[in-house]
């Protein structure tokens, strides 16, 4: 089940997997981690599990905030296969927009 951004609360300290196509800002494939909570002001971070199921230290933000841009969040799921599901359509997706432009370059549309 896919996890809304404003549910995330819901979720702090389970297992989840995340994953984001944006490539132009930042790419992730599908991974497993947990949610931790900042505090009431802040937006849960995302921290990847190490191979024994501790959380690596180093935060992942919800949004990607580079250059001041505030991105989409990254799509969260309860399970393995419905995040490679969408990963794997919203790089299908990716695929296609970039086909049609490269077919607009060379026809010169």
């Amino acid at each position: 089940m896919k996890i809304e951004t404003n549910k995330l609360h819901l979720h702090t300290d389970e297992e989840v997997w995340v994953c984001d196509t944006n490539w132009r800002k930042r790419e992730m494939v599908p991974t497993i981690g947990i949610f931790k909570s900042r505090g009431k002001h802040y937006d849960p971070s995302f921290h990847k599990l190490k191979r024994n199921g501790e959380p690596y230290a180093k935060r992942i933000s919800l949004f990607n905030q580079a250059r001041g841009w505030k991105s989409k969040p990254l799509s969260v799921f309860t399970t393995k296969s419905e995040c490679v599901e969408y990963y794997l359509k919203e790089c299908n997706s990716e695929i296609a927009y970039f086909s049609n432009k490269i077919k607009n370059i060379i026809h010169g549309s």
